[in-house]
């Protein structure tokens, strides 16, 4: 079984891969296989990140 995410990656490099992803710097693709998650939780990712960067938290 996987582990969650937030034990795989810090607030601050899931955050980064973000914030390079709406930089147009990364593909999704990419860093959908770097965290190891679906579509749907990157979206979410992406969601809470755009609402509130500086608070953003796994």
């Amino acid at each position: 079984m996987a582990q969650q995410l937030h034990k795989r990656f810090s607030d601050a490099q899931v955050k980064g891969l973000t914030a390079h992803y709406l930089q147009g710097e990364v593909e999704r693709r990419h860093i959908q296989e770097v965290l190891g998650i679906r579509r749907r939780r990157f979206w979410t990712l992406v969601g809470q990140y755009r609402a509130a960067p500086a608070a953003f938290s796994l």
